[in-house]
C-alpha cells in the first residue's frame, strides 16, 4: 500500500512537470517529424509534427533520488537536435553536470537548471521501469512506457518531411 502512494506519487510529480496536452497527435504541418524509433528493429513507436525552433521535453523521476527531471530540447534550423537544459530538484547522481565552455549552472528557488545547449541527435534513450519517462511536442503528451516495454531502447530523432527515412513512419 505504501509502494503504491509512492508511485502515484511520482508519477504525478512528472505529470507536473509535463506541459498541457492529450495524447493524440497534434497536426501542425511543418518541415519536419520528430520521431521515436525502437532500436532493436528500426520500427517507428511515434511521429510529431514539428518545427525549426520548435522545442520538446523530457519529463521523468530520477531512478535513485526519485525527484522529477525535466529536459528541455530545441530543434534548430537544420533539423538537429540540441539540449538547451535540463531542471531538477536538487543535484543528485547522474544528473547533469557540465564544466564545458558555454555551460551555466543556475540555482532557483525550488530547482537547479543546467544549461546546456549540446548537439544530441539523434539521442538515445532506455525507457525506464519506473521513471514515468512523459515526452511533450508541441502541447501532446506521450508516456514513452505506452511505446514500448521498460527496458527497451529507443532512438528519439528529427527528419525532415520529405526525408526517404519516412517511409516506415505509421
Amino acid at each position: 500500500m505504501r509502494k503504491n502512494r509512492l508511485v502515484l506519487f511520482i508519477l504525478l510529480l512528472v505529470a507536473a512537470f509535463a506541459p498541457p496536452g492529450s495524447h493524440a497527435r497534434a497536426e501542425k504541418p511543418e518541415g519536419f517529424s520528430l520521431l521515436v524509433v525502437k532500436v532493436r528493429d528500426g520500427s517507428c513507436l511515434a511521429r510529431f509534427p514539428a518545427g525549426a525552433g520548435d522545442r520538446f521535453f523530457l519529463s521523468y523521476t530520477h531512478s535513485s533520488d526519485l525527484t522529477p527531471i525535466r529536459d528541455t530540447f530545441l530543434i534548430n534550423e537544420e533539423g538537429n537536435i540540441l539540449i538547451e537544459s535540463e531542471e531538477y530538484l536538487w543535484y543528485g547522481s547522474g544528473l547533469e553536470f557540465q564544466q564545458r565552455p558555454g555551460a551555466q549552472i543556475r540555482f532557483m528557488e525550488k530547482n537547479t537548471r543546467v544549461i546546456l545547449n549540446r548537439p544530441m541527435d539523434p539521442f538515445y534513450l532506455r525507457i525506464g521501469r519506473t521513471a514515468g519517462h512523459v515526452l511533450s511536442v508541441n502541447g501532446v503528451t506521450c508516456p514513452l512506457a505506452s511505446l514500448a516495454e521498460g527496458g527497451e531502447r529507443v532512438r528519439i530523432q528529427v527528419v525532415a518531411n520529405s526525408s526517404p527515412e519516412r517511409k516506415d513512419i505509421p
